[in-house]
């Protein structure tokens, strides 16, 4: 079973991370959506993968509301038949579906079971996606329900309330991206409007002004065709007639007549008929000579001036539209290519007349186009103005009071918004005086009766009209305008304002003007619109900011909890920063309750601090907030001196003025506070308050883990003591079986064959000396006796002096077995101390190798030394691993002594011994490249008596009692590797401190 501390201690821990992952994600959310502002679908996807990772929904997908419908818009699943249905089937919003009903409701739905809920039960959802767990959640707009967010996951688990609450978090912040989208598709759409019209009104206004610049004057150029006719077709005068809207044709062009006849032509308007050559030729539409006008009959027209005419229609789509007339002084015809240039010349003449047409239409056009230009531009300016301050309506004022001076030809502009009962002066451009900032909202003068009104008023002559107008009036003679106009603002039906312009002189605004300002007007309301949702996109910008600061401040403060659940310290010290860089104070000071003081717990910030103990009273900030436990703030100290007079004591020595303190609370009882001070009068807001209450909690937990950790850590302690005592027990329970099981054999030897041995011993040495006292004994006799008897004597005495001998070195093998098997029975030798491990190394090595020498005088070995600096100090029974390093070391010269007597070539005995720092431990190991040891033999090296030394050389019990020096009294370990032939290797690792004393 967990304990209870330790199960909150990972609910904490897993809180903070799930904390931390949706920060990340609202972070990465808002990165979306600053990046992404005109990708909607981006934004959307990664909300609702998001979300459907942190809910653990299986899927999740957003609709938005579509006319009468819902329209899927992004989605975690990837079964294709699910997202066909999902991206091609709208859903209707009739009621039918808990995603429809959320949009009506406005209300979120969870659903255990889609499979036993009757809304859902056999629905296309459910039987496309099976039985499930639902949750849907509204997508709430401005203007109202713009969509719905529906998760799934499979039916074993629900929904709980926390993954509601988180899904409505990520649904707001797709209702700011949906928001978000729409303004700026409003404002872009806008813009590239105007930007088209600008681009349209410009190119045209460059082929007007070409036009312009080729402009013709008809009179000049009509008067040129018929000099050069003339001079060409060999005439001496001529004339061009032009039929004019009433059918008649006029002398338009002349050349070389008197101002007699030039009056007489043009006071005289021909009508076509058979009578007259110009008449004539315009009836019939064809070309008439008279190559002498004695010869025909011209009682109509007795004026004629020539002898000889020639005249040639000037037609268009088969209607002549004027005659070209020549004549000369003599009779006779023209010739017929006097004839046919007299045609081009009409042509020409015809052509000059109608590009003077397009000409006149084209500058009617161009002036009307470059006056629409004009507006354009001015309104483009207006809409740039918009653009540039989408978060100010005084710069769009001021280029719409600008714009309206300019194009409505006035002397000045002003741009009025209504402000309760009244009109503001909110924008002004012109050379009249305006010394009115607020006027009365009434119908008594021209702006105030447009608002009143809702429409559009101009007075002509405000002079002229006292009766009617009597504040009009009144402002007319102080500031000197006699013509006022004035457009209301409009939105939804409602005035908020008015455009007024205004003249000096008595003269209307015409009705082009009037329209330019109504087009001004709705770009205000426009504007003021803008900066509104503006103003309320910034506010809810910088609340979300804010609480994305406060949010990511707390899981500062959690992380630091995290990291340090046993030092309450570095917690107040980042709740003290923290709160310090959050709150705008000039310092910080958090401060824990004992008994009847408050003890200093951090501080961060510019102004020093009282580091000792503090009386808890009442006369102070902090001292009041403990005592009474709740938040006290004093807005001026200096102004509370009699109430708080230790804190008024402060305020003077440290030169701050305003000061709040919030308890920590905990079972309902003030544990501490966080004190915070600023150094001009100006009150913590209820935001802040209520962050540094966040931080008071935070505290008390970190005060609550520290506890909690301490008492663990003690508990862990006499744990680990208990475990230690255990373990020490259990090894003196195996180390008692052990000499249980050998209790009888180890008996029997030390105590009945150590005294016959002992006894053995000794007589064998006494009697080696009673033979020596023998053999002087006998030796005077020796001198009687026959050779053969002495030589025979002899050999009994030494024979007895060898077999004494044996005698002896088998007794001393004898009690070296008994002595050992006793060592074995032991369960530890000696004190525990602190020794440097290389020179306890290098000290049985050195024992290890004058033995061996001092044993057999002609060994000889190449020793190796590896030691790790980095080795240091372990507690150990020193006797014991020395017994434990001259075996070991020991053995291997046994063994490179055994492989150099095989006589291998080149061999070179060797013998390595190094040394390795293991964290917690040491490792010292041996090696030799001698004979080797079987795999099979390297199972059985540890067995009580189990050698492969020859008899005589060995007892079988180094190697055992190594193991249990190393494993059972040291709690170490002990490993061989080896091969044949080549090497052996034997690796012991010990602790650097003796188990029972813990880390």
């Amino acid at each position: 079973m967990i304990p209870a501390s330790e199960e909150r201690s990972i609910d904490g821990a897993m809180a903070l991370e799930r904390s931390r992952r949706i920060n990340a994600a609202m972070i990465d959310i808002l990165d979306s959506i600053r990046t992404n502002a005109t990708d909607l679908d981006t934004v959307l996807n990664k909300i609702v993968h998001a979300a459907a990772s942190l809910c653990e929904a299986g899927a999740s997908a957003m609709w938005l509301v579509h006319g009468n419908a819902l329209k899927g818009r992004a989605a975690t699943v990837t079964d294709p038949r699910w997202m066909e249905f999902f991206k091609s089937r709208d859903r209707p919003l009739d009621g039918t579906s808990y995603l429809a009903r959320s949009v009506q409701t406005g209300e979120a739905a969870n659903i255990a079971n889609t499979a036993l809920d009757p809304l859902t039960k056999n629905s296309d959802y459910e039987q496309l996606m099976g039985p499930r767990a639902l949750l849907v959640v509204p997508l709430k707009g401005n203007d109202g329900p713009i969509g719905t967010f529906g998760f799934a996951r499979s039916t074993d688990r629900p929904f709980s309330d926390e993954d509601r609450e988180l899904a409505s978090l990520f649904a707001s912040q797709a209702v700011v991206a949906v928001e978000n989208s729409k303004l700026l598709a409003s404002l872009n759409d806008r813009t590239r409007e105007l930007d088209e019209a600008l681009r349209q009104q410009t190119a045209t206004a460059k082929v007007l002004d070409a036009v312009s610049r080729s402009t013709l004057d008809l009179e000049f150029v009509l008067n040129a065709l018929v000099k050069a006719a003339v001079e060409l077709c060999g005439a001496v005068r001529g004339t061009i007639w032009m039929c004019g809207e009433d059918g008649l044709y006029r002398m338009t062009a002349f050349h070389n007549l008197t101002d007699a006849q030039v009056a007489a032509f043009k006071a005289q308007p021909l009508a076509p008929s058979e009578k007259l050559i110009v008449p004539r030729v315009a009836l019939i539409g064809e070309a008439v000579q008279v190559p002498d006008t004695a010869a025909v009959e011209l009682a109509e027209f007795a004026t004629f001036v020539s002898r000889a005419h020639c005249a040639v229609p000037m037609k268009r789509d088969g209607s002549v539209e004027g005659v070209f007339v020549i004549g000369r002084d003599h009779t006779g015809p023209f010739a017929e290519r006097q004839l046919e240039l007299l045609r081009i010349f009409a042509d020409r003449a015809l052509i000059a007349v109608e590009n003077t047409r397009l000409f006149s239409a084209l500058d009617r056009r161009s002036r009307e186009l470059a006056e629409s230009l004009e507006y354009q531009k001015a309104i483009s300016n207006v809409l740039a103005a918009i653009s540039r301050s989408p978060g100010s309506i005084a710069p769009v004022c001021d280029a719409i009071a600008e714009t309206a001076m300019q194009l409505c030809l006035a002397l000045d502009a002003t741009v009025l918004l209504r402000e309760g009962a009244s009109l503001r002066l909110t924008a002004y451009r012109g050379g009249l005086k305006f010394d009115a900032v607020h006027l009365p909202l009434d119908r008594s003068y021209v702006a105030g009766r447009s608002v009143v009104d809702g429409a559009t008023i101009q007075c002509e002559d405000l002079l002229a009209a006292a009766a009617e107008y009597p504040l009009g009036v009144e402002l007319a003679r102080r500031m000197g305008f006699r013509t006022a106009m004035a457009v209301p603002l409009l939105r939804d039906g409602v005035s908020i304002g008015c455009i007024l312009v205004r003249r000096s002189d008595v003269q209307p605004f015409a009705a082009r003007q009037i329209e330019l300002l109504r087009t001004l007007a709705d770009q205000a309301v426009i504007a003021i619109r803008n900066v509104q949702l503006f103003e309320e996109v910034q506010a809810r910008t910088t609340a979300l900011q804010e609480s994305l600061e406060y949010q990511t401040a707390t899981s500062r403060v959690l992380g630091v909890i995290s990291r340090s659940p046993s030092d309450v310290a570095p917690v107040l010290d980042a709740i003290a920063a923290t709160a310090l860089e959050l709150c705008d104070a000039v310092d910080c000071t958090v401060r824990i309750r004992s008994g009847d003081v408050l003890r200093f717990g951090a501080h961060c910030g510019v102004h020093r601090f009282h580091g000792g103990d503090l009386p808890l009273t009442r006369d102070y900030t902090a001292g009041r907030a403990v005592v009474d436990a709740m938040p006290i703030q004093v807005e001026d100290l200096l102004a509370a001196g009699e109430e708080f007079p230790r804190g008024f004591q402060l305020a003077v020595e440290l030169g701050f003025r305003t000061a709040m303190a919030v308890p920590l609370m905990r079972d309902g009882a003030a544990i501490g506070c966080i004190l915070m001070r600023r150094n001009k009068v100006e009150p913590f807001t209820p935001r802040q308050i209520e962050l540094l209450r966040t931080f008071a909690d935070q505290a008390v937990i970190a005060i609550a883990n520290s506890r909690l950790f301490e008492e663990v850590q003690a508990k862990t302690r006499e744990l680990e003591t208990s475990l230690a005592e255990l373990t020490a027990a259990q090894a003196r329970l195996i180390q008692s079986e052990k000499l249980a099981s050998l209790g009888q054999l180890t008996a029997g030897i030390a105590h009945e064959i150590k005294n016959p041995l002992n006894f053995v011993n000794n007589f064998a040495d006494l009697s080696v000396d009673l033979v020596d006292e023998l053999e002087v004994a006998l030796a005077p006799a020796g001198a009687v006796l026959a050779p053969k008897i002495r030589d025979d004597i002899a050999d009994v005495s030494n024979t007895l002096k060898a077999n004494l001998a044996k005698i002896v070195q088998h007794g001393r093998r004898a009690d070296s077995i008994v002595r050992n098997m006793l060592a074995h029975s032991r369960s530890g030798g000696g004190e525990r101390r602190r020794i440097e491990v290389n020179a306890l190394v290098e000290e049985a090595l050195g024992l290890a190798y004058h033995g061996a020498r001092a044993d057999k005088p002609g060994f000889n070995v190449t020793l190796e030394r590896d030691y790790d600096p980095a080795t240091g100090e372990a507690e150990l029974f020193t006797q014991e691993i020395t017994r434990v390093l001259l075996n070991l070391i020991g053995n291997g010269f046994y063994a490179v002594a055994k492989r150099a007597a095989t006589g291998v070539a080149d061999y070179e005995p060797r013998l390595t011994v190094s040394t390795r720092a293991r964290g917690d431990g040491v490792e010292i190991r041996v090696r030799d490249n001698g004979t080797g040891i079987s795999a099979e033999t390297r199972t059985k090296l540890f067995t009580p008596f189990f050698t492969t030394k020859p008899t005589g050389e060995g007892t079988g019990l180094g190697l055992s009692l190594s193991h249990d020096i190393v494993v059972q009294q040291h709690r170490g370990t002990i490993d061989v590797r080896s091969e044949l032939g080549v090497f052996s290797e034997f690796a012991v690792v010990l602790p650097r401190r003796a188990p029972s004393e813990g880390k």
